[in-house]
């Protein structure tokens, strides 16, 4: 009889265990499961991010290549803007240093071969005080002047680039000035030194002269829609009438002395 309490004993703390160790295996399992499932929750989460992502690369790409078009088709057409405008035959332009002194100087090229243009200037200056002439006044002046370029880069169309050719001139001056000049001297008997006695004299100044050269420069496009062009040159200056060129002439601004004279201008135009 004890034995078989004993026995019972035994097997009854054996169920106990067994069932305490299943309910142990059950609930690590449970775990198991619950951790495999947030893991797939992050794998989807993460999915579901790289999917997003993708749309929005590919939408990002799509604006960017819709983007890349237009700036295409954009710079296309300025390109052929530019290109009509370097084909032009005739520039239109106009000097403004000219305005600072009271003057106009307009001019008109004209291409006449693929890379050889005729250019024809005139300007007319008229200003009632001319201090750089020893106060002068009612000052009138006019110069035309012919150039024929050869443009020297094929590589640029047109009326473009750098450039070398002769030139020709004609200008006038006319201005009046009172003129002060010794009339009369005295000497003083008894101490010797001479008295001057002044008078003045209104008079006006003439000049025309004409000039032969050769000029060089370069001529270019200016934000888009305007040129610049600057030249600079050498010329021999041969008076047409009778007059004294040191009062009327102006060393690199406006010579009228006999000879050779360096000379340089800047023009802005517009291409047609």
């Amino acid at each position: 009889m004890k034995n078989l309490i004993c026995l019972f004993l035994l097997v009854s703390g054996s169920v106990a265990l067994w069932a305490q160790t299943d309910s142990l295996e059950m609930e690590i399992q449970k775990k198991q499961l619950e951790i495999m499932k947030q893991e797939l929750d992050m794998k989807k989460q993460e999915l579901d991010m790289k999917v997003e992502e993708h749309k929005s690369d590919k939408e990002e790409r799509l604006e960017r290549k819709q983007e890349m078009r237009e700036n295409k088709k954009i710079k296309q057409e300025q390109k052929a803007e530019i290109d009509g405008l370097m084909e032009s035959n005739t520039i239109i332009s106009m000097n403004p240093l000219s305005l600072f002194v009271g003057g106009f100087e307009l001019g008109i090229e004209k291409r006449v071969n693929k890379k050889e243009g005729l250019r024809f200037s005139g300007s007319y200056f008229y200003n009632e005080e001319v201090w750089y002439y020893n106060t002068g006044r009612e000052l009138q002046g006019g110069k035309l002047n012919l150039q024929y370029r050869f443009y020297l880069k094929n590589n640029k169309p047109g009326l473009f680039g750098l450039y070398v050719g002769p030139e020709a001139s004609v200008k006038t001056i006319q201005f009046d000035q009172t003129v002060t000049f010794v009339k009369d001297t005295i000497t003083d008997p008894f101490w010797g030194y001479d008295t001057y006695i002044y008078s003045r004299k209104d008079t006006t100044m003439k000049a025309t002269a004409a000039s032969l050269g050769i000029v060089c420069g370069v001529q270019g496009l200016l934000f888009r829609r305007l040129t610049y062009d600057f030249h600079f040159g050498a010329n021999v200056l041969l008076p047409l009438s009778s007059y004294d060129s040191q009062d009327v002439s102006l060393p690199f601004v406006n010579p009228y002395g006999r000879g050779s004279h360096p000379r340089f201008s800047f023009t802005i135009g517009v291409p047609f």
